[in-house]
């Protein structure tokens, strides 16, 4: 089995303000948010809810992602979470949590994706959409 890295978006209550990262363990990490005892920038602004994530099978790969995220406007961030996870839902809840309907690393449900050998993004059973904006294309419901 080969290792899984994670670049990922999370949330305050109302969605205000965003918190893009980048982990090798997306169930530890969202725990440590969700926890608020680590200081820094998610205790501070109560980013406490994960809303995108995307898998990777090389960290340069996330970490690249990360940076371009970074770089995006908030109207651009917004509209790659909206092609997911329109509600806003919390994916920890309902994608990441062991005792969630799915197990870590599936990548069929909203906001997760990951990537092929080629490194283009999949991922099952939704529609695909065209970011014009970046090098990669997205795949989720709409």
């Amino acid at each position: 089995m080969y290792k899984q890295y994670y670049t990922y978006i999370m949330s305050n209550k109302t969605d205000t303000t965003l918190y893009i990262g980048v982990t090798d363990d997306l169930e530890r990490r969202t725990k440590e948010h969700k926890s608020g005892l680590i200081p820094g920038f998610t205790q501070k602004y109560k980013c406490h809810k994960l809303v995108y994530y995307e898998q990777f099978s090389d960290i340069n790969q996330a970490i690249d992602r990360e940076k371009q995220l970074k770089h995006w406007s908030r109207s651009k961030k917004d509209m790659l979470i909206d092609r997911v996870n329109h509600e806003r839902n919390d994916l920890y809840e309902t994608e990441i949590s062991p005792l969630g309907p799915s197990a870590l690393g599936r990548n069929d449900k909203r906001g997760g994706f990951g990537r092929n050998d080629s490194g283009a993004m999949t991922s099952k059973g939704t529609k695909m959409a065209k970011n014009d904006n970046a090098d990669v294309t997205h795949y989720g419901e709409h």
